[in-house]
C-alpha cells in the first residue's frame, strides 16, 4: 500500500504528462473533420482524466 507522498507523486506525474499531451494536441494543425474529431475526442479524454486526477488528489 503507498503513503500519501507515494500517491502524491504517482497522480502529480501523471498530472504532468497529461498537461504536455493536451499542449502538444492543442497545437496541432487540424486539415480535415476526422482529425478534428479525433483531436477533440483526445482532449476530452485528457481533460476528463485531468478531472479524476483533481478529485483523486482531493481523497488522499
Amino acid at each position: 500500500k503507498l503513503d500519501y507522498e507515494g500517491r502524491k507523486e504517482i497522480l502529480t506525474i501523471r498530472q504532468d504528462v497529461l498537461h504536455k499531451q493536451l499542449t502538444a494536441i492543442q497545437s496541432l494543425r487540424v486539415s480535415s473533420s476526422f482529425i478534428t474529431e479525433v483531436i477533440e475526442f483526445s482532449k476530452s479524454r485528457i481533460e476528463h482524466e485531468l478531472l479524476w486526477i483533481t478529485s483523486l488528489m482531493k481523497k488522499i
